[in-house]
């Protein structure tokens, strides 16, 4: 389907909303729309941490609306963070596990904290959520589901996360996971600062090569 026609038809049912007054719903269709904008145009694997942020505040203004007053978003960004080049559609499978896995399954109200930082040469990103956590077991089987080869099973995005950011900058950068039971969890993503630049001109001749 042409996308042009999805953005238009969105568009439309936008502005008939507008015009009853239907201002959540609205924000819903909008933000479905600068999700799809995002997703489908452009071939760059590498994008501002800045652009990612607008693409993961989109997901979460409709998992907000779906999940009513049961989730709580704060976040936290280093201005220098906001320059760094990451990996495209990174944040999203990370984003979506704390919700399935950790926020939905507590009957109070839950948190999504996400924060960046610049250190020592590392763009450290953080998604931590306040949902129910995992025990020892479940973790360490969730860690050996990220970093295994296997390409079915659950955590799938995750798995594709951790793989994409090691086949651009090595086996010292990816996801590292923490948890506590009935206290939450954090993914940590870990990426060059100081070689992004050159692993985006290697990119960028990737793609002229497949052309």
């Amino acid at each position: 389907m042409n996308p042009h026609f999805l953005y238009n038809t969105l568009d439309s049912i936008n502005w008939m909303l507008i015009e009853k007054g239907e201002w959540e719903i609205s924000d819903v269709v909008v933000s479905l729309g600068d999700i799809l904008k995002y997703s489908l145009h452009g071939e760059e694997m590498l994008v501002l941490f800045e652009e990612e942020l607008k693409y993961i505040e989109s997901y979460l203004c409709i998992q907000k609306n779906r999940l009513e007053d049961r989730l709580t978003v704060q976040i936290e960004i280093d201005e220098e963070a906001k320059l760094c080049f990451v990996p495209k559609l990174i944040l999203q499978p990370i984003v979506e596990n704390a919700i399935l896995h950790g926020i939905e399954k507590k009957k109070e109200m839950g948190r999504i904290q996400i924060q960046a930082i610049v250190r020592e040469g590392t763009l450290e990103i953080r998604v931590t959520d306040d949902g129910i956590g995992m025990q020892p077991d479940r973790l360490m089987r969730f860690r050996e589901s990220i970093m295994s080869d296997e390409i079915s099973g659950k955590h799938i995005g995750m798995r594709n996360v951790h793989r994409r950011i090691q086949l651009h900058f090595g086996e010292a950068y990816g996801l590292k996971i923490d948890s506590e039971w009935q206290k939450g969890t954090t993914v940590t993503i870990l990426l060059p600062v100081e070689e992004v630049d050159q692993a985006k001109e290697v990119t960028e001749d990737e793609n002229r090569n497949c052309r």
